[in-house]
Protein backbone atom coordinates (compact mmCIF):
# COMPACT_ATOMS: atom_id res chain seq x y z
CA UNK A 1 0.00 0.00 0.00
CA UNK A 2 2.75 2.88 1.07
CA UNK A 3 4.77 1.33 -2.27
CA UNK A 4 1.68 2.64 -4.57
CA UNK A 5 0.92 6.03 -2.70
CA UNK A 6 4.25 6.64 -3.09
CA UNK A 7 4.22 5.65 -6.64
CA UNK A 8 1.73 7.87 -7.39
CA UNK A 9 2.71 10.52 -5.08
CA UNK A 10 6.24 10.61 -6.94
CA UNK A 11 4.40 9.99 -10.39
CA UNK A 12 2.21 12.68 -10.21
CA UNK A 13 5.09 15.41 -9.10
CA UNK A 14 7.10 13.82 -11.76
CA UNK A 15 10.52 13.22 -9.57
CA UNK A 16 10.42 9.21 -9.97
CA UNK A 17 9.33 8.61 -13.80
CA UNK A 18 10.98 4.91 -13.51
CA UNK A 19 9.27 3.46 -10.52
CA UNK A 20 6.71 1.67 -12.60
CA UNK A 21 9.48 -0.04 -14.72
CA UNK A 22 11.38 -0.85 -11.78
CA UNK A 23 8.14 -2.37 -9.92
CA UNK A 24 7.49 -4.05 -12.57
CA UNK A 25 11.36 -5.57 -13.19
CA UNK A 26 10.89 -6.47 -9.21
CA UNK A 27 7.71 -8.35 -9.85
CA UNK A 28 9.20 -10.22 -12.80
CA UNK A 29 12.46 -11.13 -10.54
CA UNK A 30 9.77 -12.76 -7.43
CA UNK A 31 7.75 -14.42 -10.37
CA UNK A 32 11.80 -16.54 -11.41
CA UNK A 33 12.18 -17.30 -7.87
CA UNK A 34 8.89 -18.50 -7.54
CA UNK A 35 8.96 -20.18 -10.62
CA UNK A 36 12.23 -20.79 -12.27
CA UNK A 37 12.63 -21.27 -15.95
CA UNK A 38 14.78 -21.30 -18.04
CA UNK A 39 18.39 -23.51 -18.95
CA UNK A 40 19.00 -24.10 -14.84
CA UNK A 41 15.40 -25.28 -14.24
CA UNK A 42 14.67 -27.54 -17.51
CA UNK A 43 18.51 -29.00 -16.47
CA UNK A 44 17.37 -29.44 -13.10
CA UNK A 45 13.98 -31.32 -14.24
CA UNK A 46 16.29 -33.64 -17.17
CA UNK A 47 18.53 -34.60 -14.63
CA UNK A 48 16.41 -35.63 -11.60
CA UNK A 49 14.65 -37.68 -14.40
CA UNK A 50 17.51 -39.58 -14.86
CA UNK A 51 18.91 -39.96 -10.83
CA UNK A 52 15.16 -41.17 -10.41
CA UNK A 53 15.90 -43.90 -13.41
CA UNK A 54 18.89 -44.64 -12.09
CA UNK A 55 16.89 -45.35 -8.37
CA UNK A 56 14.40 -47.24 -9.75
CA UNK A 57 17.07 -49.83 -12.06
CA UNK A 58 18.61 -50.32 -8.94
CA UNK A 59 16.11 -51.26 -6.53
CA UNK A 60 15.00 -53.31 -9.07
CA UNK A 61 17.79 -54.88 -9.72
CA UNK A 62 16.99 -54.56 -13.38
CA UNK A 63 20.51 -53.04 -15.05
CA UNK A 64 18.64 -53.65 -18.42
CA UNK A 65 16.14 -50.51 -17.75
CA UNK A 66 19.93 -48.19 -17.52
CA UNK A 67 20.63 -48.96 -21.57
CA UNK A 68 18.96 -46.19 -23.11
CA UNK A 69 20.88 -43.97 -20.30
CA UNK A 70 24.62 -44.81 -20.62
CA UNK A 71 26.57 -42.86 -22.55
CA UNK A 72 28.46 -44.28 -25.85
CA UNK A 73 31.21 -44.70 -23.78
CA UNK A 74 31.19 -44.55 -19.67
CA UNK A 75 33.75 -44.50 -17.02
CA UNK A 76 33.01 -47.65 -14.50
CA UNK A 77 34.66 -48.83 -11.44
CA UNK A 78 32.79 -51.70 -9.70
CA UNK A 79 34.87 -53.44 -6.98
CA UNK A 80 35.90 -57.02 -7.31
CA UNK A 81 35.51 -56.92 -11.47
CA UNK A 82 35.88 -54.21 -13.65
CA UNK A 83 37.46 -50.91 -14.35
CA UNK A 84 38.19 -48.52 -16.73
CA UNK A 85 36.13 -46.97 -19.98
CA UNK A 86 33.62 -49.22 -21.08
CA UNK A 87 31.19 -48.72 -24.36
CA UNK A 88 27.50 -48.46 -23.31
CA UNK A 89 26.85 -52.16 -24.22
CA UNK A 90 29.80 -53.90 -22.56
CA UNK A 91 28.71 -51.22 -19.50
CA UNK A 92 25.38 -52.57 -19.41
CA UNK A 93 26.87 -56.38 -20.00
CA UNK A 94 29.11 -55.49 -16.67
CA UNK A 95 26.07 -53.88 -14.63
CA UNK A 96 23.89 -57.17 -15.84
CA UNK A 97 26.84 -59.52 -14.33
CA UNK A 98 26.72 -57.24 -10.99
CA UNK A 99 23.15 -57.37 -10.65
CA UNK A 100 22.79 -61.34 -11.98
CA UNK A 101 23.61 -63.06 -8.67
CA UNK A 102 22.48 -59.99 -6.22
CA UNK A 103 18.74 -59.40 -5.03
CA UNK A 104 18.70 -55.34 -3.86
CA UNK A 105 16.65 -54.68 -0.66
CA UNK A 106 17.27 -51.21 -0.55
CA UNK A 107 18.30 -48.01 -2.79
CA UNK A 108 17.87 -44.38 -3.17
CA UNK A 109 20.52 -41.62 -3.70
CA UNK A 110 21.67 -40.06 -0.36
CA UNK A 111 23.55 -37.05 -2.07
CA UNK A 112 23.04 -35.68 -5.25
CA UNK A 113 24.57 -32.69 -6.78
CA UNK A 114 22.68 -31.16 -9.97
CA UNK A 115 23.78 -27.83 -10.30
CA UNK A 116 27.00 -28.10 -12.00
CA UNK A 117 28.11 -29.14 -15.59
CA UNK A 118 28.83 -32.60 -14.71
CA UNK A 119 25.73 -33.49 -11.99
CA UNK A 120 26.37 -36.65 -9.43
CA UNK A 121 24.61 -38.83 -6.83
CA UNK A 122 26.00 -41.34 -4.43
CA UNK A 123 23.64 -43.80 -2.16
CA UNK A 124 24.08 -46.84 -0.71
CA UNK A 125 22.90 -50.17 -2.24
CA UNK A 126 21.69 -52.83 0.03
CA UNK A 127 21.09 -56.45 -1.08
CA UNK A 128 21.28 -59.98 -0.68
CA UNK A 129 23.64 -62.21 -1.77
CA UNK A 130 24.05 -65.76 -1.63
CA UNK A 131 21.57 -65.56 1.66
CA UNK A 132 24.24 -62.39 3.05
CA UNK A 133 23.21 -58.79 3.56
CA UNK A 134 25.47 -57.13 2.26
CA UNK A 135 26.14 -53.44 1.14
CA UNK A 136 28.12 -50.58 -1.71
CA UNK A 137 28.13 -47.53 -2.19
CA UNK A 138 27.15 -46.39 -5.62
CA UNK A 139 28.42 -42.89 -7.42
CA UNK A 140 26.98 -41.85 -10.81
CA UNK A 141 27.93 -38.49 -13.06
CA UNK A 142 26.15 -37.71 -15.75
CA UNK A 143 27.08 -35.40 -18.73
CA UNK A 144 25.63 -33.97 -21.83
CA UNK A 145 25.70 -36.32 -24.80
CA UNK A 146 23.55 -34.95 -27.99
CA UNK A 147 21.49 -32.55 -26.08
CA UNK A 148 20.39 -35.40 -23.62
CA UNK A 149 21.95 -36.33 -20.25
CA UNK A 150 23.60 -39.76 -19.94
CA UNK A 151 25.76 -41.92 -17.47
CA UNK A 152 28.97 -41.32 -18.32
CA UNK A 153 30.67 -42.38 -14.62
CA UNK A 154 29.19 -45.44 -12.60
CA UNK A 155 31.15 -46.90 -9.39
CA UNK A 156 30.36 -48.96 -7.18
CA UNK A 157 32.45 -49.71 -4.17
Amino acid sequence: MRTLIALVLFSSIGLCQDVPQRLKNAAAKDARVEQPQGKENSQFGAVRLVFNAVEAALVAGNAGSLSPLLAKQVSMTIRGNESGFFSSAQSLTILKKFFSPRKPTQFSFSRLNDTVSHPYATGRLDFVLRGSKESVQVYVSLTQQDSAWVISQFNIY
